[in-house]
């Protein structure tokens, strides 16, 4: 998890207490295979933790697949211009490893934690309106802007999960 807000050595000294610094911690956890081969889809619980005024409540959970992440880099790095987006892994790295096997689920995991908290420490991008949408939007809003077939999918993932 990535704060906003560095603490030096002499935080003593600071006017705001720890709990008063602004601060905005995301954490990837809990991938679920839905499917199988060409048909699969990973699932992951996003859990954001903020006292950031542009954001909803102190702590969401949401379920996002791989794609929302995608989005998300692809539209940053249109809007944002001069700011360097991390990368993300390939899709087609997935294919080069053993169909999302624990393994690999467990590195793609990893690999978007630190990717969401890059983008969610940089000042500015941690207030990007698709950075708060892809950490706080409920599900069905976000099934608006997916394709179909992935929208059933993430329909029967949700039905499993109830």
């Amino acid at each position: 998890m990535i704060s906003t807000q560095q603490s030096g050595s002499g935080s003593s000294q600071s006017p705001r207490s720890p709990s008063t610094q602004p601060f905005l911690s995301v954490s990837i956890t809990d991938p679920i295979k839905l499917g199988n081969n060409v048909q699969a889809y990973i699932f992951y619980h996003v859990i954001t933790k903020t006292n950031l005024p542009e954001y909803q409540g102190q702590e969401k959970i949401v379920i996002r697949c791989y794609n929302d992440f995608v989005c998300l880099r692809d539209r940053l790095f249109e809007k944002y211009k001069g700011i360097f987006v991390s990368p993300r892994s390939s899709k087609k790295e997935c294919w080069r490893e053993v169909h999302f096997s624990a393994e690999f689920i467990k590195m793609r995991r990893q690999a978007l934690d630190i990717f969401v908290n890059k983008i969610a420490s940089h000042h500015e991008l941690q207030q990007s309106e698709d950075l708060r949408t892809l950490l706080q939007v409920d599900e069905e809003t976000m099934e608006k802007a997916r394709p179909l077939e992935e929208i059933m999918n993430i329909l029967t993932f949700i039905a499993i999960l109830k």
